[in-house]
């Protein structure tokens, strides 16, 4: 049941007091309640406690009931807070612990209503009392409508709580469950925090940036509250809505109230409001010229099947006026009060910055261990069509320098041996590239044994696969060497967009993606349930991108679990692959996203890829791991198999979803690229640009860039999810970021006289590589740090007996170089390329 209501009464802002107490105690009147909850509001929180009292009179009643809690760490159970033993030591075994995540809770089930007089909590002793602040404290009826609350701000041993009703009343705790509801916190300028646009606005106005934003100018009809203002330009787009950030923590099953102070530019503008996104009716509301405030009443559901995440829409051509949005739990709205948890900051975990270190410091050693083979072999193309030669690379430890011989077999009645020009040695802890030539060679998969001319050598024989394919109009080949891609021959460095699946874009936003620095979109709207897919709207995606000179990868056809009818997605999307590829604009197919690693086999993935090279041998295959399928050991590939992809790509949000953060970010982004590198695969990662219903804001333009240059860094290809920033700022630096990937990609990557001179390496917060061209040497450094900070590196030994002199690439002047170090300064996540060479010295 859904209820409207409309009160034209504005409430003023009042600032809330909520006492905290230690040891006293008050005569109370008992209130009756049958459940006792307390929350953590906010992500990566822990609830660890010793003990609950819960006091009838003079009567602790709490170990009468059943204790339960969101989730359990270590085995600390939710009764341990009720065995009768304060005692705080975690390792006594007698404090209850959740695991870190969003929004955790403990409750106490009384089993029917009881005359509760005080409460008393034991924190943890031992150590992390600070965990417990801010917390949420609550007395619910058997309905579970709530009859008496507190919260805690400060850290302390013990606290007793009294519950009689002045006090419930006088230090009554903000009912708002929704976070930056006064619009003040704007990590991007004009862009609230915690709220987000629906990305079908960016894919219908071209002047995004003008139409969404806060109004500094306009005053809010609640004091302390800004305004959000909203322009609907179109006089048909149903679709503009904003949205809150999607509420983790589970909702009990009362009832719901969402308000809301709204103004339109004319009369009669209608405002929607639903409850969650494709989740039940919508209720309708004509706005008028003057604020009012506008309250609707939803069913909460138990648990997280059915979360309430009200979704506002703004139907009618005009602008809109939005400020203080509340919800609550019961069925009236009371006045507008900010959240508990807008006084819960979001920092980086010391658990986080301590797996990252974890993983730094085994980084190299472990890329070193899987390139420390006997002898290993591959071409340095995944496949030859009218090239004469096949380039071989060859590695091998210390031992033997044997030559060469090279018999190539297609496992059905060719046995081709391989005349070589001269004799090839393989030389010690080196890497040899021998030239194969295969002009003659039919089309076919060969299996090339590599062996040694003289039988007395031993362990000198591998093997190499070479396919060569009839020549193709249009060839997307991998240097497998390089990690690099060609399109016709010329090099190829993917900057992709995922573009909303909502809709497909209009010409203007083709327009705008290239003149982004864009140059590859993404596909991405599903089949229908029998997985067809309409022509007709693959092909006005195709052409538009090609009118802009963009290259297309299309997808897809199978997403995160398998799907019982996967077959027939496939056999769907195949009848896509053979209808578009002879396209000139589509480089790649992308078959399955994030496959769920408990669902999918091996051998079903490498069906999927089998079954479309067989249609198109001659363009990628993509498939995305989800941060959740790259496994945490480097070189393991992930779940499923890297067989089944030409490229290794990976995706891990740093500002949507529980307990994420950059330095997540830049975990999980390292081992997918390493892993990479080591098997001999392209690399890409999917950056957020975009929020999403999950996300709690966009990346500022400085973490963009830092996320950019850490897969530049690791040799790595980006795109980023899914569609236009809502921020002009975000958008504007974008342009900028792309133009340096493009020009470090063609002054190193694709240049066959520059190389990197060692794997990518670290330094307290500073990650970088090195790459040598002609006499000059590029240090590319990104800055992984929150605060500014000094960077010192010796570079003196990178240009051996010459002075050092360094510039920075794409800035002016030269840089400071002190005896051989340069010395510099960065702000947060700030990159720089450093370019350095030298006189002779005298």
């Amino acid at each position: 049941m859904i209820t409207p209501r409309t009160n034209g009464t504005l409430n003023v802002f009042f600032i809330l007091v909520a006492l905290l107490f230690n040891e006293t105690t008050l005569a109370a009147n008992a209130i009756r309640s049958q459940y006792l909850r307390i929350e953590l509001p906010g992500d990566e929180r822990v609830l660890s406690l010793a003990e609950v009292q819960v006091y009838e009179e003079a009567t602790n009643i709490a170990q009468q009931g059943k204790a339960t809690q969101s989730s359990t760490a270590g085995g600390a159970l939710a009764e341990r807070a009720i065995d009768g033993n304060t005692n705080g030591d975690y390792f006594a075994h007698s404090v209850s612990s959740t695991s870190s995540e969003g929004n955790s809770w403990w409750e106490l089930d009384l089993g029917k209503e009881r005359r509760v007089s005080s409460v008393v909590l034991y924190n943890r002793a031992d150590c992390c009392r600070d965990r417990i602040a801010p917390a949420r404290i609550q007395l619910l009826t058997t309905e579970r409508d709530v009859v008496w609350e507190h919260v805690i701000r400060e850290p302390n041993a013990r606290y007793q709580f009294e519950t009689f009703s002045a006090a419930a009343t006088l230090h009554r705790v903000s009912p708002n469950l929704l976070r930056n509801s006064s619009f003040q916190q704007q990590t991007n300028s004009l862009l609230p925090d915690y709220w987000d646009l629906h990305h079908s606005a960016a894919l219908t106005f071209d002047n995004l940036h003008d139409q969404y934003g806060i109004a500094d100018k306009s005053p809010s009809p609640v004091a302390g509250a800004k305004v959000l203002k909203v322009t609907n330009s179109e006089s048909h787009f149903p679709h503009l809505s904003v949205m809150p950030k999607k509420i983790r923590s589970p909702l009990s099953n009362s009832a719901y109230t969402f308000s809301v102070y709204l103004k339109a530019e004319q009369d009669g503008m209608e405002y929607r409001v639903m409850r969650a996104w494709a989740d039940g009716e919508s209720i309708t509301y004509k706005l008028t010229t003057e604020w009012r405030r506008y309250s609707t009443t939803f069913n909460g559901v138990r648990g997280n099947a059915s979360p309430i995440q009200p979704i506002m829409f703004f139907p009618t051509q005009g602008t809109y006026y939005v400020s203080a949005p509340q919800l609550e739990r019961g069925d009236t709205a009371t006045e507008f009060h900010p959240s508990l948890e807008d006084e819960v900051h979001a920092d980086t975990k010391s658990s986080s910055r301590e797996q990252l270190k974890n993983l730094l410091t085994t980084t190299s050693s472990a890329f070193t261990s899987y390139q420390q083979a006997n002898v290993s072999a591959y071409f340095e193309y995944n496949y030859y069509t009218s090239q004469p030669i096949a380039r071989l690379i060859l590695t091998r430890e210390p031992g033997e320098t044997p030559k060469l011989l090279i018999r190539c077999t297609d496992g059905i009645n060719r046995n081709v041996s391989i005349p070589l020009h001269g004799d090839i040695a393989v030389h010690q802890n080196s890497q040899t590239t021998v030239d194969v030539p295969i002009s003659d060679l039919p089309p076919g998969e060969y299996t090339c044994l590599v062996s040694s001319k003289d039988e007395n050598t031993k362990h000198m024989t591998t093997s190499a696969r070479l396919v060569k394919q009839p020549p193709s109009a249009t060839e997307v080949r991998i240097n497998q060497l390089r990690r690099t891609m060609s399109i016709n021959e010329k090099p190829f460095h993917i900057v992709g967009m995922g573009v909303g699946s909502w809709k497909s874009p209009p010409d203007w936003y083709f327009r705008d993606l290239a003149a982004h620095g864009i140059n590859t979109v993404f596909y991405t709207r599903p089949s229908d349930k029998n997985g067809d897919y309409a022509f007709h709207d693959v092909e006005g995606f195709v052409s538009g991108a090609a009118r802009h000179g963009l290259k297309t990868i299309v997808g897809i056809p199978l997403a995160g679990a398998k799907a019982a009818n996967w077959r027939q997605r496939l056999a769907g999307f195949s009848k896509l692959v053979s209808r578009f590829k002879n396209s000139s604009t589509v480089i790649g197919w992308f078959p399955v996203d994030e496959p769920a690693a408990h669902t999918w086999r091996d051998d079903e993935l490498m069906e999927i890829h089998d079954a479309i090279k067989r249609l198109d041998p001659y363009r990628l295959i993509f498939i995305n791991w989800a941060y959740d399928g790259v496994p945490t050991m480097i070189g393991q590939e992930p779940r499923g198999t890297l067989h089944s992809t030409d490229v290794y790509s990976s995706d891990y949000y740093p500002f949507t979803g529980q307990g994420h953060n950059l330095e997540g970010f830049t975990n999980t982004t390292i081992r997918a690229l390493s892993t990479a590198r080591i098997r001999k695969r392209l690399s890409h990662s999917w950056i957020q640009l975009y929020g999403s219903m999950d996300a709690w804001r966009e990346p500022t333009g400085d973490e963009l860039n830092y996320m950019a240059y850490l897969n530049l860094i690791y040799g790595g290809y980006i795109s980023y999810w899914d569609t236009k920033s809502n921020s002009k700022d975000t958008w504007a630096r974008l342009t900028t970021i792309n133009r340096e990937v493009k020009l470090l990609s063609e002054e190193l990557f694709f240049n066959p006289g520059a190389r990197e001179l060692f794997y990518p390496s670290t330094k307290t917060n500073f990650f970088f590589s090195a790459w040598k061209q002609g006499e000059r040497i590029f240090l590319i450094v990104a800055h992984n740090g929150t605060e500014t900070e000094p960077f010192t590196y010796e570079a003196a030994p990178l240009v051996a007996n010459r002075t050092l002199h360094a510039k920075n690439y794409f800035g002016t002047g030269e840089v400071p170089v002190v005896n051989g170090h340069i010395q510099d300064v960065f702000r947060p996540f700030e990159c720089k390329v450093y370019v350095l060479d030298g006189a002779p010295a005298l």
